[in-house]
């Protein structure tokens, strides 16, 4: 089976279109990719080729990772074609991608773009072998599950949700933790940051209840779990932490409990949270559930009255490797 895919930098193209790329811009670009491991991002499919933002995934500049394509542009081997657009989290005058950029986007999901995109940076150290062959990289994306309530309820992380949620929880790390605790009269619905006591960070989240006048239950939408705390660990969430959710709620689709039942019995959420737990997993989502993400709710950054982060959660399958390395449909 064929083991490499082709590729092409997207949205930029040699100085001089007519005479292409010139042998310094070649050993430039083999100086920053070569035998070197990648974040790829694609935009879009020409033929047998793909269009995709590089990102070295060694690299850091100020916390964030070292975008290829953009360093060809500032150093003058490259420049951005006409119809280049600045992305959610892309600036033209920029080598980096930070979670800094998403609250400038209007209104854009970042699940919405990550499946859209079909971002599967990280795939193929993952996917190796035989079973490579078996998955169109296409339609599948490499994801984190965080919290697993039911088969009906699954929340996963996209790895570059991961890379901006650690640069979010270190910026906000440095905010709150100097910020003087003050009264504020918690409801619910509303959005805060949460200190988590087990790991020591801070969450965004929303008050989906409040028990008494000192304890709040908070969903944590980054996540998908829920916290019960004392409000004085809680925090107002700031105006630039305000954006969509990094996490994403989906379930496990064409199941249903057994029985007939309305419910999941407890013993298939405990061994379906056993084996996907902090796990990455291959997650497809059919063509035809691609609608379901522009139903997401607009929560600037929280979750709806429900404490969830979408409507409705998203279909998808999940697949996990095996003792011997083979991909098991969940």
């Amino acid at each position: 089976p064929i083991q490499a895919l082709q590729c092409r930098l997207s949205d930029v193209e040699p100085v001089n279109t007519t005479e292409g790329w010139s042998d310094c811009v070649k050993e430039r670009f083999e100086h920053l990719t070569l035998n070197k491991c990648m974040w790829c991002m694609t935009c879009e499919s020409l033929g047998n080729t793909l269009s995709v933002y590089l990102f070295d995934s060694t690299t850091q500049v100020n916390g964030t990772k070292s975008c290829i394509n953009n360093i060809l542009v500032e150093e003058n081997l490259a420049r951005f074609t006409q119809n280049h657009s600045t992305g959610f989290f892309m600036e033209h005058n920029k080598s980096t991608v930070n979670f800094k950029q998403i609250n400038k986007s209007e209104g854009q999901d970042v699940f919405q773009d990550v499946v859209k995109s079909h971002l599967f940076e990280g795939m193929d150290s993952w996917v190796e072998g035989p079973s490579k062959n078996a998955f169109d990289l296409a339609k599948h994306v490499v994801v984190k599950v965080t919290f697993v309530a039911s088969p009906s309820s699954i929340f996963v992380q996209s790895l570059v949700s991961q890379h901006l949620l650690k640069d979010l929880q270190e910026e906000m790390k440095d905010v709150y933790s100097s910020l003087e605790h003050s009264e504020v009269e918690w409801e619910e619905n509303r959005d805060c940051v949460v200190l988590i006591s087990k790991t020591k960070e801070w969450r965004r989240g929303k008050v989906t209840k409040m028990i008494s006048d000192k304890i709040a239950e908070v969903f944590c939408y980054d996540f998908g779990n829920k916290e019960m705390v004392n409000s004085c660990i809680l925090r107002q969430l700031k105006e630039e932490f305000q954006f969509e959710p990094l996490a994403l709620e989906c379930c496990l689709s064409s199941i249903r409990p057994a029985g007939g039942s309305l419910k999941w019995a407890a013993t298939s959420c405990d061994f379906l949270e056993d084996i996907l737990i902090e796990s990455s997993v291959l997650m497809k989502i059919e063509e035809k559930d691609i609608q379901h993400l522009e139903k997401r709710t607009d929560c600037c950054g929280a979750a709806n009255e429900k404490g969830s982060s979408s409507k409705s959660p998203l279909p998808v399958k999940l697949y996990t490797k095996d003792e011997i390395g083979q991909f098991v449909n969940v």
